[in-house]
């Protein structure tokens, strides 16, 4: 059913992610699960500019897309600045397009190809506030049985191992912080 791929990258780069990079990687990821999606029509949204760092990087990537024979629309989700000219590209570009046929559901053999693993970062997200991102240890906080006292340790132990708590400690992080790993919140503690 799908029709039109809409990307939207974070030309502020505010989790160090190159949006050009980005685009590349998602690209070559549809080309590998499948040709007929990776050659749909696309639109390109570079949202955040309403962040100071977009400034910097928004010349280059319009530079970049517009060889590309696309024409990106800077938009701020938070501020709402060039939504509706996305949406009106949006609407106007899939009436254009005649109805497409369903996508056959791959091979179950097929494999996904996995997504690069994301480095770990920690952010302050206000006073006594921290969100950690990465791969590694948001999987572990998804998988993570809190409900029992092997649990909570065990959580602890594999953080740990990932050099998440050292990496805390010298990002300023106190007793009583909250961490927000994944959708899991913790109150900071020694032992977590």
């Amino acid at each position: 059913r799908t029709r039109l791929i809409v990307h939207i990258l974070d030309v502020a780069a505010v989790e160090g992610r190159d949006p050009l990079n980005d685009f590349r990687q998602l690209n070559a990821e549809l080309q590998t699960y499948d040709a007929r999606l990776a050659n749909l029509p696309q639109i390109v949204a570079l949202n955040k500019i309403d962040l100071p760092s977009a400034s910097e990087n928004l010349p280059a990537c319009q530079d970049f897309f517009q060889q590309q024979a696309l024409a990106p629309f800077p938009i701020s989700a938070l501020t709402g600045e060039g939504i509706r000219e996305l949406i009106g590209a949006v609407t106007g570009k899939l009436q254009t397009l005649i109805e497409a046929k369903p996508v056959e559901a791959p091979p179950e053999t097929l494999e996904m190809p996995t997504a690069t693993p994301r480095k770990l970062q920690i952010f302050r997200a206000g006073e006594g506030v921290f969100v950690v991102r990465g791969t590694e240890v948001e999987t572990i906080a998804q998988r993570a049985n809190l409900q029992t006292t092997d649990g909570v340790h065990r959580l602890h132990e594999q953080l740990r191992s990932t050099g998440l708590l050292e990496r805390l400690e010298h990002a300023g992080v106190k007793e009583g912080d909250t961490v927000f790993i994944g959708e899991l919140e913790l109150e900071y503690s020694p032992d977590m």
